[in-house]
């Protein structure tokens, strides 16, 4: 096939439908629209010693408008990652547990159930109000029997920071609604009792 010689019938295709679509009301040219909506949620009572949650996040849809009554071409709003200017960022400590939660909306979990048995976990993260819900994507390392199956992909987490017993933030992470694990940002908020040794 002699892509050269069909590149001129192609452009001359595009020529004659754009010359097609007039600014009168009898046209039939199909309309494009592009939407942005950046949505920033921040709780209105923040507290004093836990940092407040503010996560931004922006939709965007776009496409063409669908000429007849099928939407099987209308674009879907895609959501993207939380930004850079969520609190909830950054490297956490538990006992026998390490987490890492990064811009981009995803990040890693270390679980670990003494010195034999550990499991290394891929994570994706979103924002859920002023929480955040944790989700298992993909283990990538696995050592003696794990966490013995207490934990799998698509186990999801909810995180939200709270006081600690000796007033320092930690991240309270419950699985199923009863406490999983308490993580401490040392780097930012020091240790604490609840992130064990």
């Amino acid at each position: 096939m002699n892509i050269r010689a069909i590149a001129p019938v192609v452009a001359g295709l595009a020529v004659a439908a754009l010359a097609g679509c007039g600014s009168s009301d009898d046209s039939a040219a199909t309309a494009t629209s592009a939407v942005t909506v950046t949505r920033t949620v921040t709780p209105s009572a923040p507290s004093t010693t836990v940092p407040t949650p503010v996560v931004t996040e922006t939709v965007t849809s776009t496409g063409d408008a669908p000429t007849d009554d099928s939407d099987d071409n209308a674009a879907q709003p895609v959501r993207s990652a939380p930004t850079a200017t969520s609190s909830f960022v950054g490297h956490y400590q538990a006992h026998d547990a390490d987490m890492d939660i990064t811009r981009d909306g995803t990040g890693w979990m270390d679980l670990g159930d003494g010195a034999a048995n550990y499991e290394r976990w891929r994570t994706a993260w979103s924002p859920s109000g002023s929480s955040i819900t944790i989700r298992l994507v993909r283990r990538d390392e696995l050592r003696g029997v794990g966490m013995s199956g207490t934990v799998g992909q698509g186990t999801t987490f909810s995180a939200t920071f709270t006081s600690g017993s000796q007033g320092i933030t930690i991240l309270h992470m419950t699985k199923g609604g009863q406490k999983y694990v308490d993580w401490c940002d040392v780097n930012r908020f020091g240790g604490a009792y609840e992130c064990g040794a």
